[in-house]
């Protein structure tokens, strides 16, 4: 059915909002601990955020609680021989304890001054857990026998996170981002020493670690390097790297080797400390984060960061994977990622996983990716998604069902924050922001016909990373925002345009759309771009909408819209946006700008995104997917 044929002239005033029902169900994770048989798990992103205890034996969720605050848990573990579970959530960060055995839960503590419970960890034996925090990268200290909180203080006062934390009888150790560094604390008089391997020094992250064996195992992030540290002597370590791989996502310790998984692949690997040569074992979720990684009785146990728990057979190399959902982890609704248009109906990215809507059937069906989509766009049929973390690009095709991890863009790169076809050159450009503590983001041209990355422009504008990508005839347009990864520091003042010759990408120009604007959120350009007599047309991050002429290099047009700026469509001779407050029409004729509907409230979890198929115009409504008919 064609949309073009069911659209209706209506008064602006009249517009008609349909909700479709929840944008993206989800049962992500970020943490989980292993008592006994059972792995505990906890939401992420979903409010309230659930506890759920999953039975290893029956493959079951056999029960699940509501925690009263946060938005999710990065952190858990466990003391008592497992009786007694700790978890520190998110979006305030609170630490919670949960009686397995009476199944108890109850708020022990609330670190004001933090936001985030990053990892957690406790000594067989002891009475006291530790916890790492972001945005102070502080260690704080909490002692069941007291009921007591220590701040053991920030081990990185320059920094924002403890990433990872590890206990010995004597010593914490914990990692740090978004500059790596590895900090022991002394647990008795609270001292502190770096004890980072010089190698790990232009590392974002210490991002995984393990104590036990009296090693201290270290995971890095963007390098995807272990280091196995003797905990008598610092200066005695290791260092291994599985093959092309940047994240050490966790690890664990049994039988004289070292079990970790890596990222992007998703493989489970074995360090032989004997030996000193890394195997690979298995795959068990393809490109998937492990959120923690346990031995028990020859089995290696994963919980995946899309929602899953897997095992792998140390003398069989069996694998299982259950996922969550499925087994009886009430889903939620989550603050979706992206928002697109396939074969007509719209497409919602969220957290591992896209949703397809069915507008005509009113159904959904959900598939897994290879992380966070930031943005997607549809090309030949097919759906390209830019994917956080690691700047994947990854296809679907709606033929087959299948998804297909086709190419990571490397070169520090990480956050996707636009995608672009070009359809003059058949090129994919994809707009990014670089690696936790770096700065200069990059514009990736991509080939759609052999799937693989051409070019990676890096720092198209000094020290800016590429937020939004349009084209005009053999001309990429970009535009920036001064931030780079989280952690660093912006050095330019203000977001800019530039053009690129999107087939030898070489810059053409550059100018300054809005003087002060820190971020240029997305870009169009009016139909007549392929004889290169285009407007451009953009909007900031703060809702200042533009126009300029890149011949010129001109502003033609300027005006503040309402609320926060988000994406952009042409259709016909006008453009549809969406702020976090309402929907907008620019009518390129005219000059003239209209609200079209205000009070969507929505729930994204970046910034407002809208899709269109010519005539129904879709985005959210909270968290809900909405439909809108606009007058053509």
């Amino acid at each position: 059915m064609s949309a073009d044929s069911e659209c209706a002239p209506r008064r602006h005033e009249d517009l008609a909002t349909e909700r479709l029902g929840p944008a993206s169900l989800a049962t992500p994770i970020v943490t989980a601990e292993l008592v006994d048989d059972t792995v505990y798990v906890v939401t992420r992103g979903l409010r309230p955020p659930i506890l759920g205890a999953f039975d290893l034996g029956s493959r079951e969720i056999t029960s699940h609680y509501e925690l009263p605050s946060g938005s999710g848990s990065w952190a858990s573990t466990s003391i008592n021989g497992g009786s007694d579970l700790y978890v520190g959530t998110y979006g305030v960060a609170d630490l919670y304890h949960f009686e397995t055995d009476t199944a108890d839960l109850s708020r022990v503590a609330r670190l004001e001054d933090e936001s985030f419970v990053m990892d957690m960890d406790a000594h067989p034996g002891d009475q006291q857990v530790y916890a790492g925090t972001y945005p102070t990268a502080s260690v704080y200290e909490y002692d069941q026998s007291t009921g007591s909180v220590r701040d053991l203080g920030s081990v990185a006062p320059d920094e924002a996170y403890v990433r990872s934390v590890a206990v010995t009888a004597d010593t914490v150790f914990a990692g740090v981002g978004s500059h790596a560094d590895l900090v022991a604390i002394d647990r008795a008089t609270g001292e502190m020493e770096s004890i980072l391997p010089p190698e790990f020094e232009d590392d974002s992250f210490v991002y995984d670690l393990e104590a036990a064996d009296g090693i201290i195992v270290a995971g890095t992030e963007p390098s995807g390097r272990l280091a196995v540290i003797d905990q008598a002597d610092y200066s005695s370590y290791e260092i291994a790297r599985p093959d092309g791989q940047d994240t050490i996502d966790a690890a664990t310790v049994t039988n004289g080797s070292v079990y970790f998984t890596a990222r992007h692949s998703g493989a489970v690997y074995r360090y032989d400390r004997s030996s000193k040569e890394i195997t690979r074992l298995a795959v068990p979720s393809p490109g998937d984060e492990t959120r923690d990684l346990f031995e028990r009785d020859g089995t290696l146990v994963g919980a995946a960061g899309s929602g899953a728990v897997w095992t792998y057979g140390l003398d069989d190399d069996a694998v299982t994977i259950v996922d969550l959902q499925s087994a009886g982890l009430p889903a939620h609704v989550e603050p979706p990622q992206s928002l697109a248009m396939l074969d007509g109906n719209p497409v919602v990215g969220g957290h591992w996983r896209f949703t397809v809507h069915d507008v005509d059937e009113g159904s959904t069906t959900q598939f897994r990716t290879y992380g966070e989509p930031k943005a997607m766009t549809a090309v030949d049929e097919e759906l390209y998604q830019a994917i956080y973390p690691g700047a994947i690009i990854a296809k679907y095709d709606p033929t087959t069902d299948e998804v297909t991890q086709t190419a990571s863009v490397g070169k520090e790169q990480n956050r996707p924050r636009d995608v672009h076809y070009d359809a003059r050159s058949g090129s994919l450009f994809v707009g990014t922001r670089p690696q936790y503590g770096k700065i200069g983001g990059a514009l990736v041209k991509y080939d759609p016909d052999s799937d693989a990355v051409t070019d990676v422009y890096r720092n198209v504008v000094q020290d800016q990373s590429i937020t939004a990508v349009t084209s005009i005839h053999d001309t990429a347009v970009v535009g920036t925002e001064i931030y780079g990864g989280i952690g660093a520091e912006p050095v330019a003042d203000e977001a800019k345009l530039a053009g690129v010759n999107s087939r030898t990408m070489e810059k053409q120009w550059e100018m300054t759309p809005v003087p002060g604007a820190e971020t240029i959120r997305h870009l169009v350009t009016s139909p007549d771009s392929s004889a290169g007599r285009a407007t451009v047309y953009g909007i900031t991050n703060d809702g200042v909408f533009f126009a300029i002429d890149p011949r010129t290099r001109s502003t033609l047009a300027r005006e503040n819209v309402v609320g926060r700026g988000g994406e952009l469509v042409m259709r016909d001779r006008s453009i549809l946006g969406v702020s976090d407050q309402a929907l907008f029409e620019f009518d390129t004729a005219s000059d003239e700008s209209a609200v079209l509907k205000r009070g969507f409230d929505a729930g994204w979890y970046n910034e407002p995104q809208l899709a269109t198929d010519g005539c129904a115009v879709y985005l959210l409504s909270s968290r809900d997917l909405a439909r809108v008919t606009v007058q053509r």
